[in-house]
């Protein structure tokens, strides 16, 4: 089949995205599965893969000796060190391309720094860096940006995009790739039975002029009743990806464990496996993402409560809810990419009582319970009665704007942004604010099917 190739280009010498080169840059990623093209691909994926984690495990094993003898362990001596022995010890390695092992250490280098700074904070748990086990760790390596070529190719009617790994070969994306800004690296990974590269490129930030004198503004409570609830009276829920496949991967996990040890059929069953746990995690991160990306772009000021999700799994009721839900990943959605459009997520401490206040006259209600729903305000005077989470949301919101002076250094009268009306109709249809551009795409789940049909609401129309 003829087909067109178009020009090899370098990933190294594109340009930055942005006018202004001298500012601060930011980083993004893309991540983009792809198919093989030539026999043998596979293996040598397997190989790069193997190969990562063997330099990974032995460094660990290095820093630890070293430390013994009391030298200084250093990403280039670790690297320097491997290097010397390599031809002689590992004559395989010399398979792969020579960043593969160096990247696998650095990685190394990062998890001891994030160690011992997490140790002396004591914020929060520090664990000690373990080796990694064949089928128990990620597999994955890095390539840097010299080491990878991009081609597009049009065939008939279609047009692809073709990247060439080190050592791999041209791969083929299942997406169109055009890269806007300068490509730093790129992630090779296996997830179940699929390849997956991800791009780290560096952009400018681009500033947006955002309303000063009134700037829209909501307020988020996240929790398990209703994954999402915004101050204007939208609530969301979430997939709950894992509870509509708990029957799958019961008998998919029954299956698994009745085949034999160390046989195809059993490999074939592990995969059946992952590829259910997979589609779990595809389905809560399209969510999240769509959802904290329609948030940023319609909001200026985002007020969000910083949730310890670490302390709230340890609730034997209530932990397979949690992880089913995300709460935390959904926060940090917010936070990783409020720069890129240009919003303010402002986080309220987690021990402001959101849910206990009313939004009315500030009164707190002690007695409030899990299992009310309704708060009811116990002021006599005021007697106020809203639904849990929707009283919860406005407080957040009104904290949000009270800390905003704070957050962003500048003294400003808080009156000035009003809590918005929620809707006529109560389902919150207006949750956007006045802005006249509709949402892109929607925020529903597009893992299975099965997910489709059982939310048949378009959340885009809540946000």
């Amino acid at each position: 089949m003829s087909a067109y190739l178009a020009p090899v280009i370098s990933p190294e010498i594109l340009p930055l995205a942005g006018k202004d080169q001298g500012g601060a840059l930011a980083h993004t990623a893309r991540k983009i599965s792809f198919t093989l093209l030539e026999d043998g691909q596979e293996q040598r994926l397997e190989q790069a893969f193997g190969t990562a984690r063997f330099a990974y495990n032995w460094a660990l094993t290095q820093w630890d000796e070293r430390r013994g003898r009391q030298d200084k362990n250093t990403f280039i001596a670790l690297r320097n060190a491997l290097n010397s022995i390599k031809k002689e010890s590992f004559p395989w390695m010399l398979d792969v391309p020579k960043d593969i092992p160096s990247e696998a250490i650095r990685d190394l280098t990062v998890a001891f720094k994030n160690f011992f700074e997490a140790r002396r904070a004591k914020t929060k748990k520090a664990q000690y860096p373990r080796k990694k086990r064949k089928g128990r760790c990620k597999f994955s390596f890095r390539l840097p940006a010299d080491r990878l070529r991009l081609r597009e190719i049009k065939e008939k009617d279609k047009t692809f995009t073709e990247v060439y790994l080190s050592s791999i070969g041209w791969v083929r994306l299942t997406e169109s790739f055009s890269p806007t800004c300068k490509i730093l690296y790129a992630t090779v990974s296996r997830q179940a039975n699929r390849y997956f590269v991800s791009f780290c490129m560096a952009y400018q930030p681009i500033k947006k002029v955002r309303h000063i004198l009134k700037p829209l503004s909501i307020g988020v409570d996240l929790g398990l009743t209703n994954t999402v609830t915004l101050s204007n009276g939208s609530q969301i829920q979430g997939p709950r990806s894992l509870g509509q496949s708990l029957d799958k991967l019961a008998r998919a996990n029954k299956s698994l464990h009745r085949k034999v040890k160390d046989s195809k059929n059993r490999r074939k069953a592990a995969q059946k496996v992952a590829r259910l746990h997979t589609d779990i995690t595809n389905g809560r991160r399209d969510f999240r993402e769509k959802l904290s990306t329609q948030l940023l772009k319609k909001y200026d000021i985002i007020g969000i409560e910083d949730l310890n999700v670490a302390a709230m799994m340890k609730s034997g009721r209530m932990s397979r809810s949690l992880a089913d839900a995300s709460l935390g990943a959904l926060a940090g959605a917010l936070e990783r990419k409020q720069t890129k459009y240009g919003a303010l997520v402002i986080q309220v401490d987690r021990f402001f009582p959101s849910s206990q206040l009313c939004r009315k006259c500030q009164v707190k209600n002690q007695d409030l319970t899990l299992a009310d729903r309704i708060f009811r305000c116990v002021s006599p005077t005021c007697q106020h009665q809203e639904d849990r989470d929707l009283n919860a949301a406005r407080n957040i919101h009104r904290e949000a704007l009270k800390i905003l002076p704070r957050a962003t250094g500048e003294v400003r009268p808080v009156e000035v942004w009003s809590i918005p009306p929620p809707s006529s109709d109560g389902g919150g249809k207006s949750c956007l604010g006045s802005r006249k551009q509709k949402p892109r795409g929607s925020v529903t789940s597009n893992a299975t099917q099965r997910q489709k049909s059982a939310r048949s609401d378009n959340v885009s129309d809540q946000i």
